[in-house]
This record gives structure tokens, sequence and C-alpha cells, in this order.
């Protein structure tokens, strides 16, 4: 079956971006999570996302189109 990008009903497509990295396309499900759009992508679920700038927890949805910007938790301080 071939899904629509445009219809969410039947899943949306976003895009995992890894800072320094690449871009990767993935089509979700409805209902599907922040963190099941990182295993689609082949990434560890749980690292820092942030969808236009803002950060965003793993168990939130993300839309049609979204940027999800994979950065890395920064250890330890000054």
């Amino acid at each position: 079956m071939v899904r629509s990008a445009s219809n969410p009903e039947q899943g949306i497509e976003v895009t995992v971006a890894v800072l320094g990295g690449e871009l990767k396309k993935v089509f979700l499900e409805p209902g599907k999570t922040v963190a099941d759009a990182l295993e689609a992508a082949g990434l560890d679920p749980n690292q820092t996302v942030k969808v236009n700038g803002e950060e965003v927890n793993p168990d939130d949805q993300p839309e049609a189109g979204d940027r999800l910007v994979v950065t890395n938790k920064v250890k330890g301080g000054c």
C-alpha cells in the first residue's frame, strides 16, 4: 500500500536530522512518537530532539513535515 504524507489518517512523513550528519526521511503511522521516529531512522530514541528550535519530549507526536533535529546531550559542566 502506498501511503501519502498528505493524509494524516494513513501516516505522516518527517525528516530526522542529526547535527553534523545526514538527513533521513521516515514514515510514521498515526499515533507514533518522536522516539518512534528516531528508531525508524536507526537512532537511539533517548537523545535530545528539537523541533522549530524547541526541545520536545520523546513521547510527543510529530506533525507531517516536521524536521526533528537530534543533538547530543552535553554531559558535565564548565
